[in-house]
């Protein structure tokens, strides 16, 4: 896989959770579809790149020759982002019918 994916992975739910902030819809339905897509589409991805890692790492800013920010996929790593891409989804679909009491509220 590309690298790219990584940042793909990342910036779904960042856009996802601004558009919940910034539409000014009021249907909690809605909400909790752009939720469980942006959880579900992520998880995918994330197990993807779980199964298929990308062989380069992902340079995002470069400070010095040796010293930079950059995002690699390695076994440990690996095996977090299988465990927490099968649970999330699980925990988020959960967590709407734990906080329903909660909807009357603003």
């Amino acid at each position: 896989m590309n690298s790219a994916w990584m940042i793909i992975a990342i910036l779904i739910p960042v856009i996802c959770g601004l558009m919940m902030i910034a539409l000014p819809v009021r249907n909690r339905k809605f909400y909790i579809f752009i939720c469980l897509g942006a959880v579900c589409v992520t998880a995918v991805i994330a197990w993807l790149l779980v199964l298929y890692p990308p062989s380069e790492s992902l340079v995002i800013f470069v400070f010095v020759h040796k010293y930079s920010i950059e995002f690699e996929i390695d076994g440990l790593s690996r095996v977090f982002m299988g465990l927490i891409s099968s649970l999330w989804p699980i925990a988020t679909l959960y967590s709407y019918e734990y906080m329903e009491h909660e909807a009357s509220e603003t």
